[in-house]
């Protein structure tokens, strides 16, 4: 791996941390199988000397994964983490371009995030039409816009780590 793939791929392991701690603060629990691929490619940016197994965790997001028909809107919050979760797992057969669909799902999560919140918080949990006003305060929602400046300083901080070794440390 290059180091424009590792500055990319370290800034997707922090931000699936950070999803994963917006998800815990609402109590909801990932596969355990993700949980521990996410430790697994830690370790990885770090050596590339390990073997990564990410048969396991794509078989728990095959179960995971809910028809968004029936369901409700934490279910379909945890179906954007699998499904940007995947997206990166497709860098180990498809390259780097899965790296920047992950990261493009990872923004879709936190956009459906602002949207639910602006919802209930503006229209009181009606179905809307949204205005271009609605969606520039969905836009401009804390957690929405904060993962955004994450996700540059995240990029700006990896393209200046020179010892990808203990890149763990910046976890």
């Amino acid at each position: 791996m290059g180091n424009a793939e590792k500055s990319a791929f370290f800034v997707l392991l922090k931000a699936f941390d950070r999803l994963a701690n917006v998800l815990q603060s609402i109590d909801m629990t990932l596969p355990k199988a993700v949980v521990l691929l996410t430790d697994d490619l830690w370790n990885y940016l770090a050596s590339e000397a390990q073997y990564i197994n990410i048969n396991p965790a794509l078989e728990a997001i095959d179960a995971t994964v809910v028809d968004e028909q029936g369901a409700n809107s934490e279910e379909i919050l945890k179906n954007l983490y699998l499904y940007a979760f995947s997206d990166f797992l497709m860098f180990f057969s498809e390259g780097k371009a899965s790296l920047e669909a992950a990261e493009s799902s990872i923004i879709d999560a936190y956009d459906y995030i602002a949207a639910q919140q602006f919802l209930l918080n503006e229209k009181e949990g009606k179905v809307v039409m949204l205005s271009d006003d609605d969606e520039k305060k969905i836009k401009s929602d804390p957690l929405y816009v904060g993962e955004l400046t994450a996700l540059k300083t995240d990029r700006i901080f990896a393209e200046n780590i020179g010892l990808w070794d203990n890149v763990v440390a910046f976890r």
